[in-house]
């Protein structure tokens, strides 16, 4: 009788738990715009490795019929140029969505990870590059307006504003990627909201996610690389 209730509790937990993932990617989609709260790195994860595998299945379906062998097989089986001119946009449209709308919702679950760790993303990372490239181009407009620019100058100034943008882009943005995708968080309420999947088990499954991903996008791109070559 023990066992049998043991064996049962285990099924409910991987019922569960396989619950929590389709509850944590729909939430993802319905936060879309919301940046206030916060999001644990198992959230992001989750959201990212489930739209990473959706986006790959869509993208082999609509690769096939954006190809020239689909456009052979359509012929062959009758369609019209309507039909077949039809299908291509269709799946252009797809993939382009499969693609990069999942882009947005994950650009939010970030700025939320911020909130997850106590920091708002605004005034520690985009902030330094906001404020250089308005004060670089405020200077650079000062300078066109004069009578007699020096175009040298003006070259000079472009160049050190181009560069500026690069490595500030770059710095503040690389910083903010690696801390809002691989760092823990606070374990406890902070001044954005309570923590949420901060136990063991939830931060062993978003290192388990983190490695999945990591392998599933090596071999996506591998396969993608040898099909490329053939």
């Amino acid at each position: 009788m023990a066992e049998t209730t043991k064996k049962t509790s285990d099924d409910t937990k991987e019922k569960l738990d396989a619950l929590v993932l389709v509850k944590v990617w729909l939430d993802g989609w319905k936060k879309t715009f919301t940046l206030q709260g916060r999001s644990s790195r198992f959230e992001l994860w989750t959201f990212i490795l489930l739209n990473s595998i959706l986006a790959v299945i869509a993208q082999l379906r609509t690769s096939y019929i954006m190809s020239n062998r689909f456009i052979t097989d359509a012929h062959a089986q009758g369609y019209s140029i309507n039909q077949i001119e039809n299908s291509i946009i269709i799946a252009e449209v797809v993939f382009f969505v499969a693609t990069f709308l999942p882009l947005i919702p994950t650009f939010s679950m970030l700025i939320r990870r911020m909130h997850d760790m106590g920091e708002l993303a605004w005034k520690k990372y985009l902030e330094p590059v906001f404020m250089a490239s308005a004060t670089i181009g405020i200077l650079g407009y000062t300078q066109l307006t004069f009578d007699n620019p020096n175009y040298a100058y003006i070259s000079m100034l472009i160049s050190i504003c181009i560069i500026t943008l690069f490595y500030s882009a770059l710095f503040y943005g690389t910083k903010f990627l690696v801390k809002t995708l691989f760092y823990t968080g606070d374990t406890k309420k902070n001044e954005y909201g309570k923590a949420q999947y901060k136990d063991a088990i939830h931060e062993e499954q978003a290192l388990n996610f983190i490695c999945l991903y990591i392998l599933f996008a090596l071999t996506i791109s591998t396969l993608y690389l040898a099909v490329s070559l053939i």
